[in-house]
């Protein structure tokens, strides 16, 4: 068999890069074809669950409370120089981190504030007799835990993910709940897809038009 020339292997080089070119079309036509159909639906929900709310009751993002987070997030995972986008449930433990820095930074803005402000002392400075007396009540005032007992109320041990719709009550209409699914199916199942095979057209468009230019310089040498 014959040896290829290297005008032929760049011809075939650039066959199999239009063809995952025309995969990666098509797979990216396909999620965003389901991605238009998802937010379709669930925007409909949305406006039927409206239609059928109690009056003075609204639902949608200008009508819940700000203190809600994310239930989900989006995760770049670089494997094989192929950077890939997906779509990861959020932890409570991982929320309650987020409030506590917020909380944090809240206390220091507050702490500064208070240098600021600080008021001039005393004239008469306090007694270390009275301050200590103060000190050994609060302790005995204070309860006795035990180490190993967790509070009900600690936010800490829950371990729930928060669900918005629980910010509308226990009975939710079905609308409202088919409004969620349908917005959840657009972001977990083809957003990542989409925005994965965006990626991968862009890469191969680059390699398409590498390989022409070599096609090219091959065909100009070829005729010399």
């Amino acid at each position: 068999m014959p040896l290829k020339s290297e005008t032929e292997v760049l011809q075939d080089r650039l066959d199999e890069l239009w063809a995952d070119y025309l995969g990666q079309l098509d797979r990216y036509q396909a999620a965003q074809s389901r991605i238009i159909e998802n937010f379709s639906k669930g925007f409909i929900s949305l406006a039927q669950a409206n239609y059928k709310s109690s009056a003075g009751r609204r639902y949608g993002r200008d009508f819940y409370d700000d203190r809600m987070k994310a239930c989900r997030r989006c995760r770049l995972e670089d494997s094989a120089g192929l950077v890939r986008l997906s779509m990861e449930q959020v932890e409570a433990k991982a929320s309650l981190e987020d409030d506590d820095e917020e909380n944090d930074s809240k206390t220091l803005e507050k702490a500064e504030e208070g240098i600021q402000q600080e008021q001039t002392p005393p004239a008469t400075p306090v007694s270390d007799e009275v301050t200590k007396e103060d000190d050994v009540s609060s302790e005995t005032d204070q309860p006795q835990l035990d180490p190993g007992h967790e509070s009900p109320d600690d936010p800490i041990a829950k371990t729930t993910v928060p669900d918005p719709l629980h910010w509308y009550g226990i009975l939710v209409p079905r609308e409202l709940r088919n409004t969620q699914s349908s917005f959840s199916a657009a972001i977990d199942e083809n957003i990542g897809p989409a925005v994965t095979s965006a990626k991968s057209m862009r890469e191969i468009e680059f390699e398409i038009r590498k390989t022409r230019k070599a096609l090219k310089k091959a065909e100009k040498e070829r005729v010399l």
